[in-house]
């Protein structure tokens, strides 16, 4: 597989997000909502770089990798986001408080022309508007 050029993502994260795994498609999306996030947290977090700790799970996956897992839900999406107590969490599960938060992260993700579909309390799906 090629390796993932964005001017986004670090080194470590395209390995630690097993970037590379992705469609180009998702890829695109990714970034898109990885971009959100980190705008999100921005207004949360002092002046110091803005870092998106995953809580240890791999936070994205494309519908076909989804499909091959076996998952019934989102496969019509552009990307599926999973959390497992990271950063992603609070911004795509209402459970943890930070409405705020969550309210940000949906409008940075409108912002770039995406919506996300909640599926569980560990994933939700991206979706083009």
């Amino acid at each position: 597989m090629t390796e993932v050029c964005t001017t986004i993502f670090t080194p470590a994260e395209i390995k630690e997000f097993k970037l590379d795994a992705l469609t180009q498609p998702a890829r695109e999306v990714a970034e898109l909502v990885y971009a959100a996030a980190l705008a999100a947290y921005k207004s949360e977090k002092s002046d110091e770089p803005v870092r998106i700790f995953t809580g240890g799970c791999t936070p994205f996956c494309d519908p076909e990798d989804w499909a091959e897992r076996g998952e019934e839900y989102g496969l019509e999406s552009e990307l599926i986001v999973c959390c497992d107590g990271g950063d992603f969490a609070p911004l795509i599960n209402y459970d943890y408080g930070a409405y705020a938060l969550a309210e940000r992260f949906e409008k940075e993700l409108a912002k770039r022309g995406l919506w996300h579909e909640p599926a569980t309390c560990w994933y939700t799906t991206i979706n083009k508007k």
